[in-house]
């Protein structure tokens, strides 16, 4: 179930006259494992008849290296430390995005501009307005609840 804080007063100052925040969304660190999972699961199936053509023992050592790889290489280990400082608000107006190390500048898109919602499998939402402005939510704890709340207020996106 997602993280959803809909009456939390300390995100009061970002919100305009008449606005209602519907539901606040955090960065879930479950996600983020699960995805690392997902990664190592698909690197053994795909290394499996490898390893086993080989016959040594010492392939196996295939599986750590493509994790550290995929950590530190690709850098999803420092996308979770960038991501995890976010928060995002949803209002009955906007989609607004707070990077909580900068709260002084958020990021923020009407709902009913939004055109795309494009989900990258069960961790990253991307959302695009008319503008071309994208915020990237990763990692969130339903994905499938934040697109239903973003397509609600922007009218199907």
């Amino acid at each position: 179930m997602a993280r959803l804080r809909p009456q939390n007063p300390d995100f009061a100052s970002y919100l305009q006259p008449g606005e209602a925040l519907v539901a606040v969304q955090f960065p879930s660190f479950r996600q983020y494992v699960r995805r690392e999972l997902v990664v190592l699961a698909l690197t053994f199936l795909l290394a499996l008849p490898v390893i086993v053509y080989l016959a040594d023992p010492l392939a196996w050592l295939i599986l750590p290296f493509v994790l550290l790889t995929d950590l530190f290489v690709l850098d999803t280990f420092t996308d979770w430390q960038r991501q995890r400082n976010m928060v995002w608000l949803i209002t009955n107006r906007r989609l607004i995005e707070i990077d909580r190390t900068d709260p002084l500048d958020p990021k923020q898109m009407y709902l009913a501009e939004i055109t795309r919602l494009r989900a990258m499998v069960f961790w990253r939402l991307m959302v695009v307005d008319c503008n071309a402005q994208v915020i990237d939510i990763g990692y969130p704890h339903d994905i499938g609840q934040l697109r239903a709340q973003l397509s609600a207020g922007a009218g199907g996106a």
